[in-house]
Order: C-alpha cells, then structure tokens, then sequence
C-alpha cells in the first residue's frame, strides 16, 4: 500500500459512488460527519477501527473491501469473485463448534492433497 490514507479514502469514496450516495447520506448512514468523511475520502485523515467499522457496517460490505486493495502476500490479485468466496466461508468457518470445524478441516486438507 503506497499511501493508506489516499487508497482507503479512494475506496471508501468508490463504495460511497457505487451506491449514488452524496456524503451526507453516507454520513446519516454511518453516524460519521461530513466533514469527517470529506477528511477522510480526500486522503487526509485515516479513519479509525470504529469508523471503519461503521463505514462497513453503512456499505453492507467487509472491512477488507475498504482497506485491502486485493492482492495476497506474494502481490497476486484476488478476483472480487475470489475474495467474496473467501469472506463467506471464513464466516462460515467461525460459526461452526469445535466437531463441525475439525471435520472441515479434514476436508481442506483432502482437497489440497488431492490438488498435489
């Protein structure tokens, strides 16, 4: 990540223009100030954990999608295909007990066995 607080502000502004809300509307949505969210859209400011959190929370979207720009560790691109998969089976994963979560792990193992 070059600069975090211009590519978060560009991501939090994408995902505000996606949706056609006006920074007022995300500001009533999210309980964060216009002024704080032009601070922060504008690369100024880094949002805090919270606001980030409320932030998602507006946008019906992970944290990732406002904070990540996509790549895995090595710097290859996810697809927002890839990446929606894996958001929902980490959340599927954390909802299991203990039984169901050791079972699912028996299972990824197989399969990247057999992948080789």
């Amino acid at each position: 990540m070059k600069n975090p607080k211009i590519e978060i502000g560009l991501r939090i502004r994408a995902q505000r223009k996606k949706r056609t809300w006006s920074q007022e509307e995300l500001a009533a949505r999210s309980g964060r100030s216009v002024y704080t969210l032009s601070l922060i859209e504008r690369g100024v400011n880094l949002p805090n954990l919270l606001t980030l959190i409320d932030l998602a929370q507006a946008f019906e979207c992970s944290l990732d999608d406002l904070i990540w720009d996509g790549t895995d560790a090595s710097g290859v691109s996810k697809s927002a295909e890839q990446r929606a998969i894996e958001a929902q089976i980490f959340a599927e994963i954390t909802s299991m007990n203990l039984k169901t979560l050791k079972a699912a792990q028996g299972a990824i193992k197989a399969i990247l066995d057999a992948q080789g």
